[in-house]
């Protein structure tokens, strides 16, 4: 006897299990709430070039980076406003930020994809604020690989023509022994940016780890301490200046500008100010949204012998961001009865065409997290007994219907 064996890739993915905010795991055709689900080999394939990037599988996002590996713009179901100002971005359970509702600090500075994310789970819509605060929209959440019986490894080296583009992958997990796993991974990259200025637009990486140890003797629980250290430099753009005229549409770009491949930059990018208070500051655009991150934690999560689960994830979190930018406020024509001068105090002789009046401006942001969550699950099975009363009255003792599951009470009243 022969037999023929095809299996299918179920494309819905209904049967996945997800996590969710009613308590329980579910399977997602059983869910109450818009859940998107995409494996470590579907964001792979997408092949993105940032955190914005990732969200484009999401329905009802619109998400678009064309400002550089800075703050992304994500639109939620036709909200108003970019930014990540109505969605959450959650890593392994927690927020990266405390609150939502910001597209200064951004939630993609915070928290840069990379091989060591497992999966990542989109909750969408009123649900979502559930979850996290500030978060009408949808609540991102990015699990990381944690290790498993058998040693694995991932290394990729990417290059871009383009962007001149060096980036390097690698992620490696597996056991020390039947009780202790461990995964760590994480990124470096080097890249001109999406328009090249006159230095290197991105720069940086992050290095993640996490080791867990298995509890009772039939794996009831686990105990896993896990951390982070980012340190990224990235590039963001505003878009380039196209004139227009009432009663009519956009008019020719700037002259002698290329919107494709040039930047409004200054000549000079390092600068050095005094601002009130007598205080010196310095402005370095190279810099662009550096932010450094660095965190650690402990999940603990165990199931004891009467259905009671106990779950705490705890973590501590020290970030430092600068966002150092250069802001176009309007391209002006050089007029003859003024005098130009280079920041050197020589003056522009002739001067012909147009040049940009620009805003520089610099925002730093320090804070430090401790972040706790706590939660405590009971199941149990409830009986028939006083729900039938109810129905249906006093019942006589012949009558009495055995004590049977509340799921199977449905098919009896029904």
């Amino acid at each position: 006897m022969v037999l023929n064996i095809v299996l299918s890739e179920d494309v819905l993915k209904l049967q996945e299990v997800v996590v969710t905010g009613t308590g329980n795991p579910q399977k997602k055709i059983e869910s109450s709430v818009a859940i998107t689900s995409r494996s470590s080999r579907q964001l792979a394939l997408q092949a993105p070039l940032n955190s914005a990037d990732v969200l484009k599988t999401v329905p009802g996002l619109s998400a678009e980076s064309s400002g550089g590996d800075g703050p992304g713009s994500i639109r939620v179901r036709g909200l108003p406003g970019g930014g990540y100002i109505y969605l959450g971005i959650m890593e392994d359970g927690l927020p990266v930020l405390p609150t939502g509702y910001s597209s200064l600090p951004s939630a993609d500075q915070y928290f840069k994809f990379d091989a060591t994310v497992k999966n990542m789970e989109a909750i969408r819509g009123g649900n979502a604020a559930i979850i996290t605060s500030n978060t009408p929209g949808a609540v991102i959440n990015y699990l990381s690989n944690t290790g498993g019986p058998k040693p694995y490894g991932f290394v990729k080296f990417t290059s871009g023509l383009s962007q001149g583009l060096y980036r390097l992958d690698a992620n490696t997990g597996g056991q020390f022994n039947d009780q202790w796993q461990y995964n760590i991974g994480g990124f470096y990259r080097s890249d001109n940016g999406i328009k090249s200025p006159a230095f290197t637009a991105n720069k940086g990486g992050q290095l993640k780890l996490n080791v867990t140890r298995k509890l009772g003797s039939n794996n009831e629980g686990y105990l896993r301490f896990y951390g982070k250290y980012l340190n990224d430099r990235v590039q963001w753009l505003l878009p380039g200046y196209y004139g227009y005229q009432k009663g009519k549409h956009l008019s020719n770009k700037l002259p002698y500008f290329d919107n494709f491949t040039e930047t409004l930059m200054p000549n000079e990018y390092k600068f050095q100010a005094t601002i009130p208070g007598n205080q010196t500051v310095d402005l370095d655009l190279s810099d662009g949204f550096y932010t450094k991150v660095l965190y650690g934690g402990m999940l603990f999560h165990y199931k004891t012998n009467n259905n009671w689960v106990i779950n705490n994830n705890f973590r501590y979190q020290d970030s430092k961001m600068t966002a150092n930018s250069s802001v176009v406020t309007s391209p002006v024509a050089f007029s003859s009865s003024k005098n130009y001068y280079y920041t050197n105090g020589t003056q522009l002789q002739n001067p012909s065409g147009y040049y940009t009046v620009q805003q520089l401006s610099t925002t730093q942001r320090n804070d430090k997290q401790v972040i706790d969550y706590l939660d405590f699950t009971k199941k149990w099975a409830l009986t028939v007994l006083p729900l039938v009363r109810a129905c249906i009255g006093t019942i006589s003792p012949a009558r009495v219907l055995p004590l049977l599951p509340i799921q199977k009470l449905k098919t009896i009243l029904l």
